[in-house]
């Protein structure tokens, strides 16, 4: 209807003759001079509806009144309404006094969705765009491309891309809020001056090795989560549900259903979409979005501190890299490491995670001990065929030429070789540098 959305404005205001005005007087064109020589229509307008009703009147009554009112629709502005709106949805909200927002972390206080939009370097038009809850059967779809990827021991999984836009957006969420948190000194995965290396580094030289891997860590983060972490910072509902909605995401199971439609048979059959469904109908944290692994550290802060206290309790070590949970210690707690599966899975059920029980392993030193694509019995390094097989492909481009090694068709090859190098640099320097040498042999054309 015409009439509605000023109907609501009229109702969320005061109810007083100058406010009725104000904001008629906003959504109307103002009238010609030459033929001012009688009181403004919107003054007209509102001296009838309070007339009508000396009280505010249901949305539905008050529209009928608007609808019927001579010339009501003349000089109505239906976009300058929709602008009105969206002016007071931006400057509502104020900041919440919490723990959070007491202890003195250097984060944004953003009272309300206009100061988000400043913080972000966005629009409010395009914050409201971006912030847009779900509609119909493409939720949120216009903001993400979505490919589903096979797991290698069966099924598979979505990974989330963002589109340009809101990917800039995220990132600037992540730049200005979550990085500005303090995350577990447990949490090495994608936090700032920690990496996998130095995860590995607290595992080197131990006796057993127990490693651990968590079910579907990211889409197993629901949105109310994101939410109650926002909200415990201590920013205003608006704020809240913006934020929320900007992080996390929602499918249909029409999308879903499209988005494995290319997989083998086996990996899109009705038990996997509806395993799917199960993680992906909800708003959950997308695979894909910058903004998604700090959160999750973030959201697992008390889960790091539970399995911290465990791993003191048995005298072992505990460090976690994104889902892969590691513990390590000496020969004297082998019997505390084969007991702690159990307690893990419990806690992580508690704290709404669950353990992909498959993939646990207990490593004793006289086996190679691998995690994260790193060996740690001695001291860290890669894999023996790995480096072998990196060698050997650097020695076939500089005989043969480097296209006849690019066999996944990489775009850019040269820095995909680098990159690897690089890796093997950080654990083994001198490994590394045989095949950096060896790497500027290589002729790229």
């Amino acid at each position: 209807m015409v009439f509605d959305k000023l109907a609501e404005l009229l109702l969320d205001s005061d109810w007083t003759h100058e406010a009725i005005v104000r904001l008629l007087t906003a959504c109307y064109r103002p009238p010609l001079s030459l033929r001012k020589t009688r009181p403004p229509k919107h003054e007209l307008l509102a001296t009838s509806i309070l007339t009508a009703f000396p009280s505010p009147p249901s949305q539905a009554r008050l529209i009928e009144h608007l609808r019927l009112s001579p010339g009501a629709r003349r000089g109505f502005r239906y976009g300058k309404v929709q602008q009105v709106k969206l002016d007071a949805q931006m400057a509502g909200g104020q900041m919440r006094h919490t723990p959070t927002l007491q202890s003195g972390w250097d984060y944004p206080r953003i009272s309300n969705l206009r100061e988000l939009a400043e913080c972000l370097g966005i629009l409010d038009q395009t914050l409201n765009w971006l912030a847009r809850g779900p509609r119909g059967n493409h939720a949120c779809a216009a903001h993400y491309r979505i490919q589903a990827v096979e797991k290698r021991a069966g099924g598979c999984r979505l990974i989330e891309a963002p589109k340009a836009t809101l990917k800039r957006t995220q990132r600037e969420i992540l730049r200005h809020v979550l990085n500005r948190l303090p995350v577990h000194v447990a949490a090495h995965g994608f936090v700032p001056q920690r990496s996998t290396l130095s995860h590995a580094r607290l595992h080197v030289g131990q006796k057993w090795m127990l490693r651990m891997d968590l079910e579907d860590f990211f889409p197993s983060i629901d949105g109310s989560r994101v939410f109650g972490l926002f909200r415990s910072l201590g920013y205003p509902y608006e704020v809240v549900q913006a934020l929320t909605n900007l992080t996390t995401h929602v499918l249909s199971i029409d999308a879903i259903r499209e988005s494995v439609r290319h997989l083998a048979r086996n990996a899109r059959n009705e038990r996997t979409i509806t395993d799917l469904a199960r993680l992906y109908f909800r708003r959950h944290l997308p695979q894909g979005a910058p903004t998604s692994p700090m959160l999750a550290n973030l959201i697992a802060y008390r889960f790091d501190c539970r399995l911290t206290g465990l791993a003191k309790t048995c005298h072992v070590t505990y460090s976690r890299y994104g889902d892969d949970l590691l513990f390590s210690g000496s020969s004297t707690c082998h019997s505390s490491l084969s007991k702690i599966e159990d307690h893990v899975g419990a806690i992580a059920i508690e704290e709404g995670f669950r353990v992909r029980h498959r993939k646990t392993a207990f490593i004793p030193n006289s086996q190679r001990q691998a995690a994260v694509g790193i060996v740690l019995n001695e001291k860290p390094n890669v894999a023996r065929h790995e480096y072998d097989q990196l060698k050997a492909i650097l020695h076939n481009c500089v005989r043969y030429g480097p296209e006849s090694q690019n066999r996944v068709g990489h775009d850019n090859f040269a820095a995909h070789l680098l990159g690897r190098i690089q890796w093997l640099r950080s654990l083994h320097p001198q490994r590394g540098e045989k095949l950096f040498e060896c790497f500027k042999r290589i002729h790229f054309g």
